[in-house]
């Protein structure tokens, strides 16, 4: 099984919106991963069969 794997901030409703359409879905958080400002990173995947 491959998997595709990306990092969004959290704060980005816009990207979180088109990745789940595309079938990425929410698998974890990065707390602090971005700087300046510093924010959370939400984990999506999706699976490549």
């Amino acid at each position: 099984m491959r998997v595709l794997g990306l990092e969004v901030r959290v704060s980005n409703a816009g990207a979180q919106g088109l990745y789940r359409t595309l079938g990425f879905r929410l698998v974890g958080l990065r707390r602090g991963y971005y700087k300046a400002p510093t924010e959370d990173a939400l984990l999506m995947a999706m699976r490549l069969d």
